[in-house]
């Protein structure tokens, strides 16, 4: 990449000024990590390659407009939450309590992994490679996702179950909270399971793991944060090192030992290139989304496709992927471009509204942060939505995020919806709880 030192400085000083200022709008650690991760992805994948000699100067500003329409979204959004917020801060706590005394949750992590176990033994027995792993396979995994083969019932119907199990699975991980190895075991070994289910899994799933176990730590081990930012420092050139290696064996290829320099300015191409390789052509085409569409996806997202069959709506990355290879969906050198949000939100919206995509987001993000911030024991379910915003949407866009809080989370939403209506007299003539958010801080 190329960068207008320029562009660069105006990118990277707006971005601070423009931060800082909402980090000082938000309450409490639920909504300033929140901030933090959704604006410094924001930042990372749109915001810096905005500053490539070759990407328009216009993406500047449109990059400042999104970022400041996500500000506005989240910090309006906050307010209208407060009321949610407190009713669940009152009756949840000492619902989830009451769960994790009756072990409740030790069964939920059970079945958790034992349903994600399910691929190593059904429609196709793989337990044995748990010892003898598969060599990374890509290809494989893409013609397989695009060829046209019968669907398994079977195994459509357990995914579904684990798809809604996870919420409730990631807030049974507090009652492991004071022993964080034991968690950490059961990270790695589901991410070892889909590797040995698929022969591959993806760099983004790698490190949406770290992040988990990361923020763990800083969390409930703070006397550990010193150490965690220095282990970081060592460790990032060697993860640049892992994820191009890992890119280039899964495809094939051979490893060549690439140097350090190498491998990081290839990772770096690749994260940092989106707007230049995939947002800036989709922006000059004039592409546009059909919103019906669109919006006939979102609206269908809860309804479950295992008894109804794919419903035809936008396919965002595909399309783009169309577009910009110029072949049709899972043909031969076809694969997923990702063109960074800045671009998807013109893409969907066009350049008069595409600021509604940032508000958008923004009442989404806050939405999660004032379900979360005075309930102490859904920290690590939190964990997992933070890096979902921060991490997944400012990669993968709108349609990498929406199917996972919409579907993953619908079971989760009925759940509280009846825990808060169930105890809403309880609620009412119970002395009121003060704000004070599990982590130190008011949330207000």
């Amino acid at each position: 990449m190329n960068f207008d030192p320029f562009k660069l400085i105006i990118i990277l000083i707006g971005t601070l000024f423009l931060g800082a200022f909402a980090w000082l709008l938000a309450r409490g650690w639920a909504q300033r990590l929140m901030v933090l991760a959704l604006l410094g992805g924001l930042a990372l994948y749109s915001g810096i390659g905005s500053a490539d000699a070759a990407v328009s100067p216009y993406f500047i500003a449109y990059y400042f407009i999104l970022f400041i329409s996500i500000i506005v979204g989240f910090h309006f959004a906050r307010i209208i939450f407060l009321p949610a917020s407190v009713t669940i801060g009152r009756k949840i706590p000492e619902i989830l309590d009451t769960l994790e005394r009756n072990g409740i949750w030790y069964f939920v992590i059970i079945a958790y992994v034992l349903l994600s176990a399910y691929s190593l033994v059904w429609p196709e027995f793989k337990l044995h490679q748990l010892i003898s792993p598969p060599s990374p396979d890509l290809r494989t995994v893409f013609y397989q996702r695009f060829a046209d083969l019968p669907p398994d019932a079977v195994s459509k119907l357990l995914e579904y179950v684990r798809l809604l199990m996870t919420p409730f699975f990631f807030t049974a991980l507090y009652v492991l909270r004071h022993r964080l190895r034991r968690i950490v075991v059961i990270f790695f070994l589901l991410l070892y399971m889909e590797y040995v289910s698929k022969a591959s899994i993806g760099r983004g799933d790698v490190m949406m793991y770290i992040g988990y176990i990361v923020l763990a730590i800083w969390f409930l081990r703070p006397r550990y944060r010193k150490l965690v930012v220095a282990l970081g420092l060592i460790a990032t050139p060697l993860i640049f090192v892992g994820l191009h290696w890992y890119s280039v064996i899964r495809i094939g290829g051979g490893f060549s030992g690439a140097g350090l320099s190498d491998a990081m300015m290839a990772v770096l191409e690749t994260e940092l290139g989106f707007i230049r390789n995939v947002g800036q052509p989709i922006v000059d085409a004039g592409a546009r989304v059909d919103l019906m569409k669109y919006f006939t996806w979102i609206l269908t997202l809860p309804i479950p496709k295992i008894l109804t069959g794919p419903i035809e709506g936008a396919r965002i990355n595909y399309e783009i992927s169309e577009l910009v290879l110029g072949l049709p969906i899972g043909s031969l050198g076809w694969y997923v471009v990702l063109p960074g949000l800045v671009a998807e939100s013109i893409y969907i919206y066009g350049l008069r509204f595409f600021w509604l995509h940032g508000i958008f987001i923004g009442i989404l993000a806050a939405f999660f942060a004032r379900v979360a911030e005075r309930v102490p024991q859904f920290l690590f379910l939190y964990v997992h939505v933070v890096l979902l915003f921060g991490y997944v949407l400012n990669r993968g866009g709108i349609s990498a995020l929406l199917p996972v809080v919409i579907n993953e989370f619908l079971l989760f939403y009925i759940f509280l919806f009846v825990a808060a209506l169930r105890n809403k007299r309880k609620a009412k003539s119970s002395p009121r709880v003060p704000d004070v958010h599990p982590l130190g801080g008011v949330a207000r």
